[in-house]
This record gives C-alpha cells, sequence and structure tokens, in this order.
C-alpha cells in the first residue's frame, strides 16, 4: 500500500518527479470535522524550488472521480526557503514578492476547478517549478530584472508572471503585450505543456 507521501507524488507531472531541484514532503494536517463532520482529510504538501521558494499547498482528499482517491489542493502560500509557516497554507507572504506569487496562485486555484481533480495538482506543481528563475530571469518583454508596481517606484518585482511557455513577465508588461487576457486560464487549458 502507498504511503501518503507516495500518493501524493503519484499526482505530480512526470517530467518533475526526478528533478533534482524539487523536493517535497507530506505531512497529515489531520482529520478536519465541522460542524456537518464531513469535512475530508487534510494535508499539507511542502514544494521546494530548488534555492528559490517554497510552497505549502493545503490538499484535500476528494471522491475518487476515476476510482482513486484524489489529492486536490484547497489553498497554498509562497515563500522563501527558509521560511517558517506556522499555520500552514492559512500562513500570510513574508515580501511583496511572495504576497504577490500567492495572489497569483490564488487566481490559478479559481480557475483550476474547472478542471478534473486528478489534473489539479499537476498543474498546479508545473506552475510553481515555472518559478524556478524567478530571481534570475529577466522579463521577456523589457529585459529587466525588476520593475515597479503600481504607483510607488519603491515597490519592485522580478518577473512574477509565467506562460506555460516559460517565458517570464513583469505584470505590466504581461499586460502590454498580452492585454487582459488571463494566465491562470492557460494554465488551466494548455496541458501538452504540463506533462
Amino acid at each position: 500500500m502507498a504511503t501518503l507521501h507516495e500518493k501524493v507524488r503519484l499526482c505530480m507531472p512526470t517530467r518533475l518527479t526526478s528533478c533534482a531541484w524539487l523536493s517535497t514532503s507530506v505531512r497529515l494536517l489531520g482529520p478536519m470535522v465541522a460542524t456537518d463532520c464531513t469535512s475530508p482529510q487534510l494535508v499539507l504538501f511542502e514544494l521546494t524550488v530548488d534555492t528559490t521558494l517554497k510552497a505549502v499547498i493545503e490538499l484535500h482528499a476528494s471522491a475518487a472521480e476515476r476510482g482513486v482517491e484524489e489529492y486536490v489542493p484547497l489553498r497554498l502560500v509562497l515563500g522563501g526557503v527558509d521560511e517558517t509557516f506556522e499555520l500552514g497554507a492559512s500562513s500570510a507572504p513574508s515580501s511583496l514578492v511572495f504576497t504577490e506569487l500567492t495572489r497569483r496562485a490564488g487566481s490559478l486555484l479559481v480557475c483550476l476547478e474547472t478542471v478534473a481533480a486528478h489534473e489539479r495538482l499537476p498543474r498546479l506543481v508545473a506552475w510553481v517549478a515555472a518559478l524556478r528563475d524567478l530571481f534570475s530571469a529577466a522579463c521577456h518583454h523589457c529585459g529587466r530584472m525588476l520593475a515597479a508596481v503600481g504607483t510607488n517606484p519603491a515597490h519592485l518585482l522580478p518577473p512574477v508572471v509565467r506562460t506555460v511557455d516559460l517565458e517570464p513577465y513583469h505584470p505590466r508588461c504581461y499586460e502590454s503585450c498580452f492585454g487582459l487576457r488571463d494566465v491562470a486560464y492557460d494554465w488551466c487549458t494548455n496541458a501538452q505543456t504540463i506533462k
């Protein structure tokens, strides 16, 4: 019988399961009991991407779609690799960069609700893994590493947007290239780059 960690790793994209720069750990958050006593078991899945970032993803066991128990992402938080997330995936991000990434991840989670349960975690893991070069890649549009966010020139961000082609963009650069097209939608609909 497979361990909890093995079950969750089986949900990951095949091309990422053997990457040396991607490490995972899984721990039981515990059986959560709601007032109606029907809440599923929750699991914390920690994904560390090289020395760049860590994602804590809260998973819950959903009803079996294909006769197999599926773990689907419920919420997540992104932060530095040395951060401790006392509240699990409900923790607040520590910086502007990780706040922006956690916000974008939330948009992706909403979009993933339209995808079959067994495809949600692989797409989310692929999106997080695409951030491997977060602090080393220049924007595909402007060629800069940092760009101002909003009206405060002191608020600088690296290219936090990743297309399914893994091209990095600053939020404003992405908007000037693609308009209001939601990149989360592309991560939900373009399965060929996820496998």
